[in-house]
This record gives structure tokens, C-alpha cells and sequence, in this order.
């Protein structure tokens, strides 16, 4: 008998939980096979280690591509990211398995894997019946829907894209029109977005049992014909292996900044997210963080937006993002569990207006990351421009804010911000533990990006692309869409929107703990905790043999603005490389930027992310 199939192509959602593509696939009329199906996008991760998967494509006359950035031809995934992926997709596999399914996993284009399992099971004389799967944002993602859509119709078999899988407010409750009526402020799309009350987060799915799973259809090998062959992961290889053979050209060319590619992301001594990727470590962070049982009166949810600023620790924040970005948990499950934590609390008493605060800070920040989303479905392209949004919310400033130092202009100073040796340990320690773990906090992200940008003057899309590769929770429209808005070219453009990284820093770490964890030069007795941020002003008069010899002894640039903030007695004229720059440009700015970045077929930074 003929099966008739469902395919649920799932990209950035690898859960079963809260997972309304699966559901509709599964619950479609006549469906009596439903196929999971996850495509390593070779365009998106480097697959050229992976056994046999370059000879299957010369096999198969495709072009064979390297997954880097358009600008700086950093690797798009980068060693962080593809172990956290892997980890997520055998997860999910797992999980589906103890279902009574199964996951698919190709190694490819999603496109195209999708028409030929279209094509082969009609070989063999099963129909299917549609394809499944979740609206993105970004060009090249869209790209792949447009593409399955326009040949799918040409086969006469239905596609159904959710627009609302990937965000905590459904795009069909909005209220009112996207793109066209999306707010250019957060604030307004926040509060309209709030005023629908109980409607604004649809109700979790319940979680699926055993018995209510289709079936997995096993496709017949057809290896025989290389010109129909797509690359299935071998049933026998393992996460490790698999793992393993993802780092290899990751390995052997790391990205500038990479000085440890040989440790794994949660294995770094002192490392802020020491999880694993996949859907059942984020429902055990979920069920951590939110207290499981219980009132919840000691668990870390309540007291977010207290702490969410911090620098060390696991707790400090949610860090539920990475696991956002694949979609290992919804962002209405995150909502949901905001809900019982103050029921529960209310139920006994415990529920103070500071914990009501904090919890819905939550909410706040996951309201951001959909802000995020509709602009980069509102403004496309745009988003990846150098002059961002500008030329669409503010056109007469737009020229004045292109004059970046291009990545073909790149000097020292540059290098310095990739490796985290700029001498100014705030921002070094950042980038290093970025470097080294995949993940920096929401401060953090700030500071570097308008570091970058605003100090250093070079195009902020060479530091959107550094963060693309480097980070655990990379998303391109909140990435992308936080770069644009620290460097005053996003939504809501203002230039003076700068950090000053001493005043930051003593705000933020005034004991100089977290420089002292990642920027060990600065650890020695001759400085005092905040001395850590500004070593430069005691080597500079301790003579040549003060301070580490591994560590620059002045700042790559200087601001005059951060005087203010030495310790008293230690304000003495800025000095080693002050530019003087006081929210300006600085010198040698490099020639304005016509690139296109990831717009064109290229791809962030701060808020909405590192929660």
C-alpha cells in the first residue's frame, strides 16, 4: 500500500516539545508517515571534514562551497556553534526515536534534499503529501522557502511555512500589520504588543506521547545513481565522531582570536555556559532556573533583572539564548514557565513586587528578540548594509555614518580587538572568553561592539561577522539587528550611543574579578582590584620592568572621556595612544563602504541575546 508522507523540515526548532511543525505534519488529513527531516546546511556549516560528503557532491556535479563570511571570510559556524549544533540534532533524534520515530539528517542544501526524497519516494510509489516548516527572517533563509515553494508548486505537492513558530507572539496576533505598520522604536511595538494582555502568547502544546507518533517512512538507498544521491549521515556514526569531524577545517584554519581551538566550549575552566546543546539539556536549565517543584522563592528567575548585568557564573542570566536560536525550547515555553513561577509564589505568599519585576523582565527581553525578527522581515536586505536601517528610518543621516575603516583597510588595531589585546582588559577579557567559550554577557556585547565601532572606527559588520562565527547563540536578525543598533545605523539610530568602557567597567566588575579571570597579566600584586581595568596608568610609572611582558603596556586607543572615571589621584592627562576621540572618529578612517555584506548573500551583538 502507498504510504502517503508528511515531511517537517525542521531548521532552527530541534525539539519535539512546543514544536507546532511537527504537530501539523503529524496531525495533517491522511498523513500515515511523517518524516522529521534536519539538513546540515553546507552553506551555513563547513562539511568539507566530514567523510565522503566533498566526493558525493563532485559525484553529483554540485558546487562545492566553503560556509565563511562574505566580508572577512570567517567561518560562518564556527567550532562553538557546530559542536552545540550536533549536539542539538542527535539530541533530537533521540528524542524522536523514543517516540517510535525517527530524524532524517542530510548533509547538504536543504532544498535540494528535500525535491530529491520528493522525487525518490515517488520512485518507489509513495506520495507526499507537503512540506512543513517555520518562516525565518533573513535572506538566505527565506531564499530556501521561496525556492522549495516556486518547485514544489511545479510538482503539484503543498508547502506550509508557520509564521509564527519562531517568535513568542504569533505574527497572525500582532495588532497590526507586518511588515508595513511594524514600529521603527521597541518601545511602541512593545507596548502595543503588550496590550493584548492574555492574548499576546499562545498556549504551549502538550508534549506528545508514544502512541499518538506516525510512523518514520525508511527511504531505499539509492546510492547507485550518483546524480539523485543526497549525503544521509551514516545510521553508525556517532555525536563524538560527527563532532570531530566538523572541527577538523575549523581546526586546521582558525578564525582570528581562536588561540585554544583544541578545548571544547563547556570545558573551559571558569566558562559562564557549561551546557550542552540539545533539547534535553535546555528542559533541565528551564526546570533549574524556574525552580521545578516547590514555591520557586530561591530560584534564579526571580531575581533576573537584578543580576542579568553580571559577568561570572552560570546563573547570573538565563542563558536560555543558545538554546533559542535552535529552537531546543520556545520562547512560549520560557513565557509559560514565567506564568507558573508567579503563580506558584502567589499561591504561597512569596510573590513580591521585585519578583514580579524580575520575572517579567523575562518576557521583556524575549519581546525584544521578536522585535528583532519582524524588523528584519520589514527591512529585508537592509539589515546587513553598512548603513543598516538608516537609508529607510533616517536618510539624511545615513552618509554621515558610513565612513567606517573597511575591512580591506584593516590594521593592528583591528587584530588587537580579535584577540583580545587591546589593553583595555574590559573589553579584552570579553573577547577572549568569547574566543574560548562561545558566549559573553549582554554587557559585554555592548561594550566591544561600540568599542569596535565608536573608538576603533572600523565597519561594524567585520564585528557582526566575528560574532557570527564565534557565537553559541547566533541568530542573524538579533545579531545583526543589536550591531546595527550599537553602532547608530539600526533602528532607532543615535550616534552619541557609546560605551565608555572604564565607566562600564567600574560599574560592572569594580573588583576587576572578571578581567582577573580571563586577562591573567593583570593579576599581579602590583595592581589593586579596579588598577586591573587601567594597569597602563601604574606600569607607566613603574618603569620598564612593571606589568607582564605578554600584555600591552598602553591602550590601542585612549579616549580622553575615561579620565573621569580613574581613581582619584590617577587622572593625570590620558595619554599611550589618546586620540581624543570624545564620541568622534579618530584617524584614518578607511574609505566608505559600498559592500553589501550578507545582504547580498553575508550576516550581532548586545540585547535579546546572552540571556
Amino acid at each position: 500500500m502507498a504510504r502517503r508522507i508528511a515531511i517537517a523540515l525542521l531548521r532552527n526548532d530541534l525539539r519535539v516539545s512546543d514544536n507546532p511543525i511537527l504537530y501539523a505534519a503529524r496531525d495533517a488529513p491522511g498523513i500515515t508517515h511523517l518524516l522529521p527531516l534536519f539538513v546540515f546546511d553546507e552553506r551555513q556549516v563547513e562539511l568539507g571534514g566530514v567523510a565522503g560528503f566533498r566526493e558525493s557532491r563532485r559525484h553529483g556535479h554540485e558546487q562545492v562551497t566553503e560556509a565563511k563570511t562574505r566580508i572577512c571570510r570567517f567561518w560562518r559556524t564556527g567550532r562553538h556553534r557546530a559542536r552545540f549544533l550536533a549536539q542539538s540534532v542527535f539530541d533530537l533524534k533521540s528524542q524522536l526515536k523514543s517516540l517510535g520515530s525517527d530524524l532524517g539528517v542530510y548533509l547538504g542544501r536543504p532544498e535540494s534534499v528535500v525535491l530529491r526524497l520528493v522525487y525518490q519516494f515517488r520512485d518507489q510509489g509513495d506520495t507526499v503529501e507537503g512540506i512543513w516548516m517555520q518562516r525565518e527572517s533573513a535572506s538566505e533563509e527565506v531564499s530556501v522557502e521561496r525556492q522549495l515553494s516556486r518547485a514544489l508548486g511545479e510538482m503539484q505537492t503543498s508547502l506550509h511555512i508557520d509564521p509564527g513558530a519562531r517568535t513568542l507572539v504569533h505574527e497572525s496576533d500582532l495588532p497590526f500589520q507586518l511588515p508595513s505598520q511594524l514600529p521603527d522604536v521597541f518601545t511602541a511595538f512593545r507596548k502595543r504588543v503588550e496590550g493584548l494582555n492574555e492574548k499576546m502568547v499562545r498556549p504551549v502544546l502538550p508534549d506528545p506521547s508514544k502512541g499518538e507518533w506516525k510512523p518514520f517512512p525508511v527511504l531505499k538507498d539509492r546510492a547507485e545513481d550518483p546524480s539523485t544521491t543526497i549525503f544521509a549521515l551514516p545510521d553508525d556514526m556517532t555525536e563524538a565522531h560527527f563532532i570531530g569531524q566538523l572541527s577538523v577545517p575549523l581546526v586546521a584554519e582558525p578564525v582570528p582570536g581562536d588561540t585554544s581551538p583544541g578545548t571544547p566550549y563547556d570545558e573551559v575552566p571558569g566558562t559562564a555556559f557549561p551546557f550542552k546543546g540539545g533539547e534535553s539539556a535546555a528542559r533541565q536549565r528551564l526546570d533549574y532556573y524556574f525552580g521545578g517543584g516547590g514555591t520557586g522563592e530561591d530560584c534564579p528567575a526571580i531575581t533576573y533583572k537584578e543580576t542579568r548585568n553580571g559577568l561570572l557564573g552560570a546563573d547570573y542570566s538565563t542563558k536560555f539564548s543558545p538554546y533559542l536560536t535552535f529552537g531546543c525550547m520556545s520562547a512560549r515555553e520560557i513565557a509559560a514557565r514565567c506564568d507558573d513561577l508567579e503563580d506558584r509564589l502567589r499561591e504561597a505568599g512569596k510573590l513580591t513586587d521585585a519578583a514580579r519585576k524580575n520575572i517579567y523582565w523575562i518576557k521583556f527581553e524575549l519581546l525584544w528578540r521578536d522585535y528583532m525578527f519582524f524588523v528584519n522581515i520589514k527591512y529585508g536586505n537592509n539589515l546587513f548594509k553598512p548603513q543598516g536601517l538608516l537609508m529607510e528610518v533616517s536618510p539624511r543621516d545615513a552618509k554621515a555614518r558610513s565612513d567606517w575603516t573597511q575591512w580591506e583597510n584593516r590594521d593592528d588595531k583591528l587584530q588587537a580587538w580579535f584577540e583580545g589585546r587591546t589593553g583595555v582588559p574590559f573589553v579584552d577579557a570579553c573577547m577572549r572568553e568569547l574566543a574560548s567559550t562561545g558566549y559573553m554577557s549582554n554587557r559585554g556585547r555592548q561594550n566591544v561592539a561600540s568599542y569596535l565601532t565608536k573608538d576603533l572606527y572600523f565597519d561594524w559588520r567585520i564585528g557582526a561577522e566575528f560574532f557570527e562565527s564565534f557565537l553559541l547563540d547566533y541568530d542573524p536578525a538579533s545579531n545583526y539587528g543589536n550591531w546595527a543598533y550599537v553602532a547608530g545605523v539600526g533602528n532607532d539610530p543615535r550616534e552619541e550611543r557609546k560605551f565608555n568602557v572604564i565607566k562600564q567597567a567600574k560599574d560592572y566588575d569594580p573588583d576587576g574579578e572578571y578581567v582577573k579571570q580571563w586577562v591573567p597579566e593583570v593579576s599581579g600584586p602590583e595592581l589593586s582590584s579596579f588598577q586591573r581595568h587601567i594597569p597602563w596608568r601604574v606600569w607607566s610609572g613603574a618603569g620598564e620592568s612593571s606589568g607582564s611582558s605578554s600584555y600591552p603596556r598602553s591602550p590601542v586607543v585612549e579616549d580622553s572621556s575615561w579620565k573621569k572615571f580613574y581613581p582619584d589621584g590617577d587622572r593625570k592627562q590620558a595619554s599611550h595612544g589618546e586620540r581624543g576621540l570624545k564620541g568622534g572618529r579618530g584617524k584614518g578612517r578607511g574609505r566608505r563602504g559600498r559592500g553589501t555584506g550578507r545582504g547580498q548573500n553575508s550576516r550581532g551583538s548586545s540585547r535579546g541575546e546572552g540571556q
